[in-house]
């Protein structure tokens, strides 16, 4: 069981890739929403929130409470977790290897394919453009998870990530974010902005010792994609939407042949094997 629709969509077309492993390719997926799971379960299970992610959660418990867990394995996003002391874990439960799912279908290779797709071919006159490019919008994606952490650790500042793009610039093949005029867009109380810009800011620097790819969240990913891709493209903006973008991130990523080595598909094809 996976969190949403796009997880299932994401392992669904790598089970039909030639590099897929045949134990891999016999797993069952389904979305959290497939199955009847009522919010109050995560309640009772103590977790915070009744989201998709805290559902496979809870039912992961139930299933293992029930000793009926030998078929039955749940996949959840790391996201801010281990920032937070949490861990969920456990035999029927897995995280994913990095801060989300869509993690595994980014990379410089996919950035390239989704800029010939939409028509960005000039901003990738060298592989160096292309590795700044890449490594940019992966150190903004750094930034907004340090907004989302310092969040989630001070719930009384009710910080609120937003999708306001007028923090966000690129200029000559680098993508850049302005912290604190992100953090005006969101309308935060009278006399707290230099206290969670502070904190924001210190946390992004701790970031900076951490892989992008395991602090990212994948909704700030395909937002910052899309951003970029509108920036750079001459097509209309209405060619560049998030729908379309998120398929092709898809598609692309899974032609990634190193994906069945990946710890938790290693794991996943194990298990589905014994």
């Amino acid at each position: 069981m996976v969190e949403g629709a796009t997880d299932q969509r994401f392992v669904l077309l790598l089970q039909d890739e030639g590099h897929c492993t045949s134990s891999f390719a016999a797993l069952v997926v389904i979305p959290a929403d497939a199955v009847d799971i009522p919010r109050e379960l995560a309640q009772r299970h103590g977790l915070l929130g009744t989201g998709a992610k805290q559902r496979v959660i809870a039912f992961s418990r139930e299933i293992e409470g029930a000793s009926a867990s030998d078929g039955f394995r749940g996949v959840v996003d790391q996201d801010a977790d281990r920032f937070l002391s949490l861990d969920h874990r456990s035999a029927a439960l897995c995280y994913t290897d990095h801060g989300c799912m869509d993690a595994y279908v980014w990379s410089a290779s996919t950035l390239r394919r989704l800029l010939i797709q939409f028509q960005c071919e000039a901003s990738i006159a060298s592989p160096s453009a292309l590795r700044s490019l890449y490594a940019s919008i992966s150190r903004v994606c750094a930034t907004l998870a340090a907004v989302r952490i310092v969040a989630l650790r001070h719930p009384e500042w009710e910080l609120k990530v937003h999708r306001s793009t007028s923090a966000l610039s690129v200029d000559r093949g680098t993508t850049r974010i302005d912290t604190a005029a992100y953090l005006r867009q969101a309308r935060l109380r009278k006399g707290i902005a230099s206290t969670v810009l502070a904190e924001v800011n210190q946390l992004d620097n701790e970031l900076d010792s951490h892989d992008p790819l395991d602090v990212m969240n994948g909704h700030d990913l395909l937002w910052l994609v899309v951003f970029v891709l509108r920036d750079l493209s001459h097509l209309p903006r209405r060619a560049i939407d998030e729908v379309t973008v998120a398929g092709a991130l898809l598609s692309f990523g899974v032609m990634d042949a190193t994906l069945p080595t990946r710890p938790l598909f290693v794991r996943l094809a194990e298990w589905a094997a014994a």
